[in-house]
Protein backbone atom coordinates (compact mmCIF):
# COMPACT_ATOMS: atom_id res chain seq x y z
CA UNK A 1 0.00 0.00 0.00
CA UNK A 2 3.31 2.35 0.64
CA UNK A 3 4.77 1.86 -2.61
CA UNK A 4 1.47 2.32 -4.42
CA UNK A 5 0.94 5.71 -2.76
CA UNK A 6 4.77 6.67 -3.30
CA UNK A 7 4.36 5.85 -6.88
CA UNK A 8 0.89 7.82 -7.44
CA UNK A 9 2.47 10.64 -5.56
CA UNK A 10 4.98 10.42 -7.80
CA UNK A 11 3.18 10.15 -11.20
CA UNK A 12 0.83 13.31 -9.93
CA UNK A 13 3.92 15.19 -9.02
CA UNK A 14 5.68 14.54 -12.69
CA UNK A 15 2.28 15.35 -14.15
CA UNK A 16 2.27 18.96 -12.42
CA UNK A 17 5.40 19.61 -13.35
CA UNK A 18 4.95 19.13 -16.98
CA UNK A 19 1.99 21.01 -17.90
CA UNK A 20 2.25 24.32 -19.41
CA UNK A 21 5.36 22.73 -21.82
CA UNK A 22 5.13 22.35 -24.95
CA UNK A 23 7.59 21.48 -27.52
CA UNK A 24 9.32 18.77 -25.92
CA UNK A 25 9.26 20.69 -22.71
CA UNK A 26 11.23 23.90 -23.99
CA UNK A 27 10.01 27.61 -23.09
CA UNK A 28 8.16 29.38 -25.07
CA UNK A 29 10.40 32.53 -26.96
CA UNK A 30 9.49 36.13 -25.31
CA UNK A 31 8.34 38.27 -27.81
CA UNK A 32 9.70 41.65 -27.36
CA UNK A 33 6.13 42.94 -28.98
CA UNK A 34 4.31 41.82 -26.18
CA UNK A 35 6.53 41.93 -23.10
CA UNK A 36 8.75 45.55 -23.77
CA UNK A 37 11.81 46.07 -22.12
CA UNK A 38 11.20 49.65 -20.81
CA UNK A 39 14.81 51.73 -20.05
CA UNK A 40 14.28 54.61 -17.26
CA UNK A 41 17.17 56.55 -15.66
CA UNK A 42 17.16 59.35 -13.13
CA UNK A 43 19.39 61.97 -11.85
CA UNK A 44 18.68 64.30 -8.83
CA UNK A 45 20.05 67.55 -8.39
CA UNK A 46 19.12 69.84 -5.15
CA UNK A 47 15.02 70.12 -5.41
CA UNK A 48 14.91 69.08 -8.95
CA UNK A 49 14.22 65.38 -10.67
CA UNK A 50 15.21 64.53 -14.53
CA UNK A 51 13.91 60.99 -15.81
CA UNK A 52 14.20 59.34 -19.22
CA UNK A 53 12.64 56.93 -20.47
CA UNK A 54 12.19 54.51 -23.35
CA UNK A 55 9.35 51.86 -23.61
CA UNK A 56 12.14 49.25 -24.97
CA UNK A 57 15.62 48.88 -25.07
CA UNK A 58 15.44 47.13 -28.66
CA UNK A 59 13.03 48.51 -31.57
CA UNK A 60 12.78 46.97 -34.96
CA UNK A 61 13.61 49.06 -38.03
CA UNK A 62 10.53 51.25 -38.68
CA UNK A 63 8.93 50.46 -35.66
CA UNK A 64 8.49 54.02 -33.91
CA UNK A 65 10.37 54.95 -31.04
CA UNK A 66 9.02 56.12 -27.97
CA UNK A 67 11.56 58.64 -25.95
CA UNK A 68 10.26 60.90 -23.29
CA UNK A 69 11.54 63.02 -19.90
CA UNK A 70 9.74 63.80 -16.92
CA UNK A 71 10.94 66.65 -14.77
CA UNK A 72 9.74 68.02 -11.42
CA UNK A 73 10.24 70.44 -8.36
CA UNK A 74 10.27 68.77 -4.96
CA UNK A 75 11.50 70.87 -2.79
CA UNK A 76 9.74 72.50 0.54
CA UNK A 77 8.14 75.01 -1.46
CA UNK A 78 4.65 75.04 -3.25
CA UNK A 79 5.72 76.01 -6.32
CA UNK A 80 8.99 76.68 -8.04
CA UNK A 81 9.48 79.39 -11.01
CA UNK A 82 11.90 78.82 -13.42
CA UNK A 83 13.62 80.80 -16.59
CA UNK A 84 14.47 79.13 -19.42
CA UNK A 85 14.72 78.85 -23.16
CA UNK A 86 11.73 78.06 -25.61
CA UNK A 87 11.44 74.36 -23.58
CA UNK A 88 13.67 73.84 -20.57
CA UNK A 89 14.38 70.25 -21.62
CA UNK A 90 16.41 69.33 -24.98
CA UNK A 91 16.81 65.86 -26.19
CA UNK A 92 20.63 65.12 -28.01
CA UNK A 93 20.65 61.59 -29.97
CA UNK A 94 23.58 60.23 -31.52
CA UNK A 95 24.03 57.29 -33.39
CA UNK A 96 26.91 55.33 -31.28
CA UNK A 97 27.55 52.55 -34.11
CA UNK A 98 27.38 55.27 -36.99
CA UNK A 99 27.65 58.78 -38.18
CA UNK A 100 24.47 60.54 -37.37
CA UNK A 101 22.93 62.72 -34.87
CA UNK A 102 19.77 64.22 -33.44
CA UNK A 103 20.78 67.78 -31.78
CA UNK A 104 17.63 70.11 -30.58
CA UNK A 105 17.54 73.20 -32.13
CA UNK A 106 15.23 76.01 -29.93
CA UNK A 107 14.93 79.56 -29.83
CA UNK A 108 15.77 81.43 -27.14
CA UNK A 109 13.84 83.79 -25.49
CA UNK A 110 13.10 83.89 -22.13
CA UNK A 111 9.99 82.30 -20.77
CA UNK A 112 8.92 81.58 -16.75
CA UNK A 113 7.26 77.98 -16.27
CA UNK A 114 5.80 77.21 -12.63
CA UNK A 115 6.30 74.18 -11.64
CA UNK A 116 4.11 72.37 -8.36
CA UNK A 117 5.81 70.91 -5.87
CA UNK A 118 5.95 66.53 -6.32
CA UNK A 119 4.26 66.89 -9.56
CA UNK A 120 6.37 65.22 -12.68
CA UNK A 121 6.35 67.68 -16.29
CA UNK A 122 6.03 64.94 -19.04
CA UNK A 123 7.66 66.36 -22.51
CA UNK A 124 7.88 63.86 -25.19
CA UNK A 125 10.60 63.64 -27.44
CA UNK A 126 9.79 65.52 -31.03
CA UNK A 127 12.01 65.55 -33.59
CA UNK A 128 14.90 68.08 -34.29
CA UNK A 129 18.16 68.18 -36.19
CA UNK A 130 20.58 70.15 -37.74
CA UNK A 131 22.74 70.26 -40.90
CA UNK A 132 24.63 71.83 -43.45
CA UNK A 133 24.47 71.56 -47.17
CA UNK A 134 27.62 69.26 -47.56
CA UNK A 135 26.63 67.25 -44.95
CA UNK A 136 27.10 63.35 -46.50
CA UNK A 137 23.68 63.08 -44.37
CA UNK A 138 21.85 65.64 -45.75
CA UNK A 139 19.78 64.28 -48.08
CA UNK A 140 18.66 61.33 -45.06
CA UNK A 141 18.10 64.16 -42.72
CA UNK A 142 15.49 66.04 -44.78
CA UNK A 143 13.39 62.98 -45.89
CA UNK A 144 13.65 62.05 -41.75
CA UNK A 145 11.94 65.27 -40.62
CA UNK A 146 9.21 65.24 -43.17
CA UNK A 147 8.16 61.77 -41.62
CA UNK A 148 5.50 61.96 -39.17
CA UNK A 149 6.71 58.55 -37.49
CA UNK A 150 10.00 58.66 -35.01
CA UNK A 151 12.25 56.26 -36.73
CA UNK A 152 16.01 55.41 -37.00
CA UNK A 153 17.59 53.25 -39.10
CA UNK A 154 19.08 49.97 -37.71
CA UNK A 155 21.79 50.73 -35.32
CA UNK A 156 22.48 51.81 -31.51
CA UNK A 157 21.81 55.45 -30.36
CA UNK A 158 22.33 57.49 -27.33
CA UNK A 159 19.98 59.69 -26.18
CA UNK A 160 20.52 62.13 -23.67
CA UNK A 161 17.93 64.70 -22.07
CA UNK A 162 19.46 68.00 -20.92
CA UNK A 163 17.45 70.64 -18.39
CA UNK A 164 19.11 73.95 -18.71
CA UNK A 165 17.41 76.67 -16.49
CA UNK A 166 17.62 79.38 -13.55
CA UNK A 167 15.70 79.86 -10.44
CA UNK A 168 14.02 83.26 -11.36
CA UNK A 169 14.55 86.00 -9.09
CA UNK A 170 11.18 86.92 -8.64
CA UNK A 171 10.02 89.47 -5.73
CA UNK A 172 9.05 85.76 -3.33
CA UNK A 173 12.67 84.84 -4.27
CA UNK A 174 13.91 88.34 -2.94
CA UNK A 175 11.64 87.81 0.18
CA UNK A 176 13.14 83.79 0.79
CA UNK A 177 16.70 84.89 0.25
CA UNK A 178 16.79 82.32 -2.45
CA UNK A 179 19.88 82.97 -4.80
CA UNK A 180 19.61 83.74 -8.41
CA UNK A 181 20.76 79.85 -9.26
CA UNK A 182 21.42 78.16 -13.11
CA UNK A 183 20.66 74.52 -13.29
CA UNK A 184 21.99 71.95 -16.13
CA UNK A 185 21.34 68.15 -15.53
CA UNK A 186 21.59 65.68 -18.10
CA UNK A 187 21.03 62.35 -18.75
CA UNK A 188 21.46 59.08 -20.86
CA UNK A 189 20.49 55.96 -21.79
CA UNK A 190 20.99 53.57 -24.74
CA UNK A 191 18.79 51.80 -27.79
CA UNK A 192 18.81 49.45 -30.38
CA UNK A 193 17.01 49.12 -33.63
CA UNK A 194 17.33 45.67 -35.46
CA UNK A 195 16.78 44.75 -39.27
Amino acid sequence: MKTFLFVAFGVLLLTGCGQGQSGGGTNPVVDDDVHPQPQTITVEEDDFKLSLFTNKAVYKEKEPVDIWAEFGFFGEEETMTIGHAMHYLGFYIEQTDGDLTFPYMMPEPYILTTLKQGEWEKTDYEKSTGFVGGDPNAAFYKKWLEEDEVTFPPGTYKVTVVAHFIIDMSENDLLTEREKTSYTMEQSLEFTVTR
